[in-house]
Formats: structure tokens, sequence, C-alpha cells
């Protein structure tokens, strides 16, 4: 938490300075720089985190795909989101993108006189096109600068001031999905061309591990739990006992088989739903089947699990649009987030209503844009969603 907060001071108190000294440079220079009117060959991406976020940028990736067959696109991205790559589909046969550089923050902020080379190295690769698509990092700003390419595309984010390093931006309205914002952005490299559905290409030994790890169907449907938010999420998690109490009635009238999945840091949490649910007094059908899936896993496995689901229950988190773009019915659970900007968005894109958003009736909800900027430190949201909207949104998928 305290290399988190100390990343963040450092990016704000360093990187405005300098997006605002290399971004007046670039202005001047764009000023004797005749722009191309040839097709790009060589685009860099930007986007360091989430997982979440990742999945959802996949429509804008396709649309630059189908755009610019014949590109060479690099993807920047952190150890964070790299995985959810391997899962990236495919368009015409060519991969969404060519080539990954992976950028560890952490390891330069420790070792900075390493950051310099790394800085040449992209820059040695003299993209045509640069696309940020981090919204409030100014690290991702930085490199777009340095790189120098005549073209270059980010959010002009409000109080961020990350946007005088791009010659080209668009807002990210807090009330328009992430995935339109992506594809604005894509837009002013004039790529337009998708549906705007995120959706995976899983890999077969992915789905044959999935298949291996779940207990057998008992006749009625298969709902996946994700109670967890990861560890910087907890504002979005809906209280394990809301879990549990909706359990119940799932086993009791629909004989659902139940799966809990989380993070490697999530397993005690769903245990301890796990073993509330299997107790010999509380389990109403003893065929019922209540299995704990949290734990190590690799994304596409992850993906998987989730896949071989016919329902999803969570908070706003990555497991949220993963499961949507794995094919899973989704019912998200929304408390500080705002569904219009982060719901699940269904496999024929944005106007599909293949799956349920609950919004938390309080008041203040939702007070996130950005994604951390938590209005309270008492995080009354999540507990407000009744258990009877969740489980009347879960039977009315199953009927």
């Amino acid at each position: 938490m305290r290399a988190n907060l100390l990343m963040k001071k450092l990016d704000r108190w360093l990187g405005i300075p300098l997006v605002l000294l290399l971004g007046a440079c670039l202005r001047v220079r764009d000023l004797f720089c005749r722009e191309s009117t040839t097709d790009p060959g060589r685009l860099l991406v930007s986007k360091l985190s989430a997982v979440g976020d990742t999945v959802v940028l996949i429509p804008a990736l396709r649309a630059l795909r189908r755009r610019y067959p014949a590109a060479q696109i690099t993807f920047l991205c952190s150890s964070i989101n790299v995985d959810v790559t391997g899962c990236f589909p495919t368009v015409g046969g060519r991969r969404l993108v060519d080539d990954i550089i992976l950028w560890d923050l952490a390891a330069y902020a420790k070792q900075p006189w390493t950051l310099l080379p790394f800085l040449r190295s992209l820059r040695a690769c003299r993209f045509d096109v640069t696309i940020d698509f981090e919204q409030w990092i100014r690290a991702t700003s930085l490199v777009t600068a340095v790189v120098g390419a005549p073209r270059r595309f980010g959010f002009r984010t409000k109080g961020q001031h990350r946007h005088y390093a791009y010659n080209g931006t668009v807002a990210a309205p807090p009330q328009q999905h992430e995935v339109r914002n992506f594809l604005a952005l894509a837009a002013l490299a004039d790529a337009r061309d998708d549906d705007g559905a995120p959706r995976l290409a899983l890999p077969p030994d992915a789905l044959a591990w999935a298949d291996a790890q779940l207990p057998p169907r008992t006749g009625g449907p298969r709902i996946a739990f994700h109670p967890g938010c990861g560890a910087t999420g907890r504002p979005r998690e809906w209280p394990a006992a809301h879990y549990v109490e909706l359990g119940r009635r799932l086993l009791a009238e629909h004989q659902a088989t139940l799966v809990l999945t989380g993070g490697p840091g999530e397993r005690d949490l769903a245990e301890r739903i796990r073993q509330a649910l299997a107790a010999p007094s509380q389990t109403p059908n003893p065929k019922s089947e209540i299995q704990n899936a949290a734990g190590p896993t690799t994304f596409a496995q992850f993906a998987a699990l989730l896949s071989r689901c016919d329902i999803l229950v969570c908070g706003n988190t990555g497991a949220l649009h993963i499961g949507a773009a794995a094919g899973t019915h989704v019912v998200g659970l929304h408390g500080p987030t705002n569904p219009n900007k982060w719901g699940p968005v269904g496999g024929d894109g944005l106007g599909d209503r293949g799956h349920t958003v609950l919004q938390s009736s309080i008041w203040c909800s939702p007070c996130l844009d950005l994604g951390f900027e938590y209005g309270c430190d008492t995080y009354p949201c999540m507990p407000l969603i009744e258990v009877a909207r969740v489980y009347q949104a879960v039977a009315g998928l199953i009927e």
C-alpha cells in the first residue's frame, strides 16, 4: 500500500511538470512537421492495468487491427495485465498485437538509471502512431512524449494534466461506457469498425482444465459467486453473509451447483462462504454441489472456469468483465462504481441486454470516476443491495 501511495505521489508531482515540459517541446516540433497521409506502419498501444480494463479494451484493439491489417502493433503493458493478451482474439488470421513490451514501473522507481535505456529502445522503434489508453497515470503520457511519434492520441481527463503529450485527444465522460471511450480514442486513428463486444478466445487446454476442476451438474444451473474484489477493492465487495443467504435460496429452489471463485488471496473468503453453505443444518439439498475454486490460476484458466458456468454473481471487478467476455450471463453489483461506465457488455455489443446490473440504492452511489477516488471511508453502499433483488435477477436468468 505504501509503495502504491509513493508511486501515485511521484506520478503526480514529477509526472505533471515533465509532461508539460515535454509536451511543449513536441508542440513546437509539430509546427514544423508535415503530417503523413499514408497508413501508419508501426503503432504503439499503452495500457498498464487492470485486467478488466484490458478485456474491455479488446473492441478498440480489434478496430485498429481491422483498419490496419498489415501494421505492426506493439502493446505496452505490465505484469498485471499481460496474461490477458494470451486470450486476445484474431482478426483475419492476425493477432490483435504483434509485439508485447513489459514495463515494470516499480522496478524503474527503485532503479531509475535503468529507465533511460528502456525509453531509448522505445524511441528507436520509430512508431508512427501512439495511442495511450490510460486515464490518469502520467507515466504512459511521458512514454508517449519521449517516443515522439508524429501522431499521439490519448484521453483529456479532467484534473490529470496528461493531455499535453498528445496532439489528438478525446474526453472520457463519466456516464459513457469504457468500451465507447476506448473506441472513441481508436477512432482518432481512423479505426471505427467494431461492434463493441469484448470477446475472449479461450485455449482448448484451459477449457479442458476447467472441465476437470468443476463438479458435475446436479440438474440445475451452475452458478459462480466471485465475492472478492482484490486487495484494493474491498469497498466494491458484496458482504459474504449476503452470498451465503443467496446461495441457500438457489440451492433450495433451483438445485444449483455453486462455484466460488477468486484469486490466491481470496481463497479463505470463498472457503468461509462454502463452509456456511455446506453446513448440514443449512444445506437444503443433500446432493447439492458447492465448490471452492478460488486460488492460483492462469488468466486463461480462470476465464475458462467462468465460461463453464451459466451465471456469475459479483461486484465490479475484473471477473465481471472476464465472465461477460467469456460468454457467461453476469449479475453485476455496483455500489461506488458506475454501471454506465463499468457494467458488463453482452456478446452482441453495447446494446446487448444479456446481463443484469443492480445498483445500490444509497443516494451517493456511484462516487467513482477514475476508479480510486472513493467518496467516503465507511463504504455503506454494497450491503444495501438486498439479497432479494439479487435472487430475483438470478432467478429471472434461470427461467
